[in-house]
């Protein structure tokens, strides 16, 4: 065996390190994205756990909250608070949506909850804030979602077709 010999042989190995290295950093690379996309998950839950542990924490709370879900008269100060909790869980479903976006959480996750944020859209006063200014406060393609999701579970809101067509 010369030296071209074991120039060959040591040539062979090298690229199959190379390619066993690619093949671990590959593996890796998907344990990474597997443990952040459990992180994103464990976030979320712990932003809704915390949510409604707070909202359960305080009568007052929970009161306009049942109030605004029976679609009863809110006094001022319960609608301000109906709708910081709105404006939490939508911060929420926001980032949901933008994890989905990116395929960081699954769309069937994301889709399920869909439901949820579009029937608070039914809630005493909140369809009225939602559309002169709290739309604004989240991104267009979340605030056209959340709209869309009003639509397709049939969401009792005020003048719904005639506000949507507007816009």
């Amino acid at each position: 065996m010369d030296i071209q010999d074991l120039g060959s042989i040591g040539e062979l190995i090298g690229g199959i390190a190379v390619v066993a290295s690619v093949v671990y950093l590959t593996i890796q690379i998907r344990h990474g994205i597997t443990g952040y996309q459990s992180n994103i998950i464990l976030q979320t839950t712990h932003h809704f756990s915390n949510l409604q542990m707070e909202t359960a924490k305080s009568d007052l709370m929970l009161e306009a909250w049942s109030k605004a879900e029976r679609h009863e008269a809110l006094t001022d100060l319960e609608q301000r608070r109906v709708i910081s909790i709105i404006s939490s869980y939508l911060i929420g479903f926001e980032n949901m949506f933008s994890q989905c976006k990116h395929r960081m959480i699954d769309r069937e996750a994301y889709e399920a909850r869909r439901i949820i944020f579009a029937s608070f859209m039914g809630y005493t006063g909140i369809w009225q804030w939602w559309m002169t200014g709290g739309r604004r406060q989240f991104p267009n393609d979340f605030s056209t979602d959340v709209e869309k999701s009003v639509l397709d579970f049939n969401i009792k809101v005020p003048e719904l077709s005639k506000e949507l067509s507007s816009q």
